[in-house]
């Protein structure tokens, strides 16, 4: 969560990180954690409309879906933006409370499960879960949608 307004800053100014994943992510005790590796970010305002030609780092479990058909067919896909890295955070944080990758097949279930398995408080199982959507149209489309939606039961 810590993550998410770093994000909207970044997206604000047209950069996308581009990699999102733990190894990206440095954690300490003495500081809030730290997006870090922006070799692969995108960088300019045409990024959603270009980024078939742009994106180098695919991270498997974490990169969104659409990442991976970008270069074979970038008429069908809606491109990257916030959309795409909010499903990388998403993917983030349901290994950090699960320690496992969802199975993005099954994601009613895998949503269920954090909430049941791990006392996961709901919103932020859901939060998880709609982040994760397949289809990029279906998942939040900026960083303060997710906000908002975590702001109803946690203070950020």
């Amino acid at each position: 969560m810590v993550l998410l307004p770093t994000l909207a800053h970044c997206h604000s100014l047209n950069i996308y990180q581009s990699d999102i994943q733990p190894s990206n992510i440095l954690n300490t005790s003495v500081r809030p954690p730290v997006l870090v590796d922006f070799g692969a970010a995108l960088d300019n305002s045409s990024a959603i409309q270009d980024a078939s030609r742009k994106i180098r780092a695919m991270t498997p479990g974490f990169s969104a879906p659409e990442i991976f058909s970008l270069s074979s067919d970038p008429a069908s896909s809606m491109g990257v933006g916030p959309w795409t890295e909010l499903f990388s955070l998403g993917a983030v944080g349901f290994v950090s409370i699960a320690w496992r990758l969802p199975q993005i097949g099954d994601l009613g279930s895998e949503v269920n499960a954090l909430n049941a398995k791990h006392g996961t408080p709901s919103q932020l199982a859901a939060a998880i879960g709609w982040c994760l959507a397949i289809e990029p149209h279906k998942r939040p489309q900026k960083v303060n949608d997710v906000l908002n939606l975590l702001a109803l039961v946690v203070k950020i």
